[in-house]
């Protein structure tokens, strides 16, 4: 399998918000058209409108690709959470959705409730 490294001086907008990163979505585009095709986002990391913008143009097809993003900040509104992501990628659907950090619980009710919520979101 062929393994290339990427470098860059990218900053990430911890805040979700400003101009897109511009070195970040080269390196997406270069990493897909190398050949990944499983690309982990999260609202969190601010980078799903990046990622928007590496997808619409690295001419892989949407199908060719997987693409993981997080829950975090919204765990008690799962659909919404996963709405927002959705609206920044401008996609249809992640392949997978996970909760980022489950640490918000504060018993073992509010996880299971957050986890059933993204089963029903799946459903």
């Amino acid at each position: 399998m062929h393994r290339q490294s990427f470098t860059s001086n990218a900053a990430y907008k911890p805040d979700g918000k400003g101009p897109f990163d511009q070195p970040l979505v080269d390196i997406l585009k270069k990493a897909i058209g190398a050949g990944f095709s499983h690309i982990d986002c999260a609202d969190a990391y601010g980078t799903e409108e990046d990622l928007r913008v590496a997808i619409r143009e690295c001419g892989v097809p949407r199908e060719r690709l997987f693409i993981t993003t997080k829950v975090q900040d919204n765990v008690f509104n799962i659909p919404q959470a996963i709405d927002d992501s959705l609206r920044k990628l401008q996609l249809s659907y992640v392949d997978m959705c996970l909760i980022h950090a489950p640490f918000f619980a504060k018993n073992d009710e509010d996880l299971q409730k957050a986890w059933k919520d993204m089963e029903q979101v799946k459903a």
